[in-house]
């Protein structure tokens, strides 16, 4: 008897009853369920880094370029998915996930990203937007000048 306890009440003895297949699959299935609770957990702890994450090192690492802006639109849009829904736990087994508390502090935050960026993006594309047009509006000048130019030489 070890610690007040036979093996009677503990069951050791049960285990030399069963072949290694038998007392392998719970726990490959115990793994399994461990496994997909660490995959689950893990696309929450990913939005972790919203809190992390500087707004301006975000904005110069896109810079200029307006395709970066617009995948990374495409992206939150995307993302927003995982965490935009009205269930608020997720049952993994005899594991239940409550994530309530997390997913209105995570959509909170997303938001005031998403606005965010959406801001910043608009006034990039609007200045784009303004340099494209000057650009049309100096070679339709410069065309209407040279046709002008080419009709008065001709006579």
């Amino acid at each position: 008897m070890q610690g007040g306890y036979t093996a009677e009440t503990t069951y050791t003895s049960l285990l030399t009853r069963f072949d290694e297949p038998t007392l392998t699959r719970p726990f490959t299935l115990i793994e399994s369920k461990v496994q997909q609770l660490k995959e689950y957990v893990a696309k929450w702890l990913q939005f972790q880094s919203l809190w992390d994450l500087e707004a301006e090192y975000v904005f110069n690492r896109l810079g200029e370029d307006l395709k970066l802006w617009q995948q990374l639109l495409t992206e939150i849009k995307r993302t927003r998915s995982t965490f935009d829904t009205s269930e608020t736990q997720k049952s993994l087994g005899v594991c239940i996930i409550d994530y309530e508390q997390v997913q209105s502090r995570v959509n909170a935050k997303y938001d005031a990203w998403q606005r965010d960026i959406l801001s910043r993006f608009g006034v990039k594309l609007g200045n784009a937007m303004k340099d494209v047009h000057a650009l049309i509006t100096k070679a339709r000048n410069e065309l209407e000048h040279q046709s002008i130019e080419g009709l008065v030489g001709r006579r």
